[in-house]
């Protein structure tokens, strides 16, 4: 059984003191991470096809391309990063823990008293009928396992079957080389 969630003082500082923020915070924090990183590198590409255009070297399309090759990294390395826990703390707002009294202890009809297993302060309600709080908290780790479970692995598969012959061939072009962080073989530390 697991321990209840202890409040961390810095936590409540910051406004993220129960479940429902903490959640929304690792389900939200690298999705906005991954898009400043991707405007900030799609900008700096835009500002050197411009000053690059003055030359006609460089093309339309040639300056998109390298441009989204540039932004895979940073995007892959905090979605990489950002996966395990958003995933482990959304996969534990689906465990309710139930505090019933038995029937078989003279009530015949107990009222249930359901509680999130890592937050005590959540009641869940019974099974048919969620709290409020609860719907939200649910609603919310749906679309965290929804990104990080299968959206942000589908995606690394994706872009690793689309370089899938170069990688085979193992001749890099720029495009598996903007991919190294999801296939490259890490070298062995000497000793």
């Amino acid at each position: 059984m697991r321990r209840p969630r202890i409040p961390d003082p810095k936590q409540e500082c910051a406004g993220l003191g129960g479940f429902l923020p903490s959640l929304i915070f690792l389900v939200l924090a690298p999705l906005l991470l991954s898009l400043l990183a991707l405007a900030f590198t799609l900008g700096r590409a835009w500002r050197r096809r411009n000053d690059e255009q003055e030359d006609e070297r460089i093309s339309s399309e040639d300056w998109r391309a390298e441009a989204w090759r540039r932004c895979l990294l940073p995007v892959l390395v905090v979605m990489f990063i950002a996966t395990p826990p958003a995933a482990s703390f959304a996969v534990r707002a689906f465990e309710c823990e139930d505090f019933t009294e038995d029937a078989t202890q003279g009530a015949a009809h107990a009222p249930s008293a359901r509680y999130l297993r890592y937050d005590y302060s959540v009641e869940c309600g019974p099974p048919s009928s969620p709290t409020p709080e609860y719907r939200t908290i649910h609603a919310w780790a749906v679309v965290a396992v929804l990104v990080y479970v299968v959206a942000v692995p589908l995606g690394q598969a994706a872009l690793l079957f689309r370089a899938r012959d170069a990688l085979r061939r193992e001749q890099p072009v720029p495009f598996t080389r903007a991919l190294d962080f999801l296939h490259k073989v890490l070298p062995t530390p000497p000793g």
